[in-house]
Order: structure tokens, then sequence, then C-alpha cells
């Protein structure tokens, strides 16, 4: 609620027990007045990313 939008990578355990990772992003939305009215939110599964990015560093590593 600082004016700040939030963006950034989060990891969660899927209820079938493995990884995913999502890309989250959100922002305040604030009335005339200046004040917090609304909050928007946005996540993205981005686990295919991730994924291709680890693989690609592995083999450039080999």
């Amino acid at each position: 609620v600082d004016g700040r939008p939030l963006d950034g990578m989060r990891r969660y355990i899927h209820a079938e027990g493995h990884v995913v990772w999502f890309r989250v992003a959100g922002a305040v939305i604030r009335d005339a007045d200046g004040n917090p009215a609304h909050c928007i939110t946005q996540f993205a599964d981005v686990t295919p990313l991730v994924e291709a990015e680890r693989r690609l560093t592995r083999a450039l590593a080999a």
C-alpha cells in the first residue's frame, strides 16, 4: 500500500507435490483522494520458462 507496484516470482508447491512458479504483479488503485480503493493482482504460471532456463544453464555449464 506504499504506492510501489508488486512484481516478482513466487514458488509454490502444487497439491500433487510438484513445484510451480508464478510471476506475480499487482498494483493499488487509488480513489480521487489518494486512498487505496482497489487492488489488481495478476498471476502467470511461468513454470515452463523457469524449467527451460534451468536446462539451458545446465547445458551451458557442461
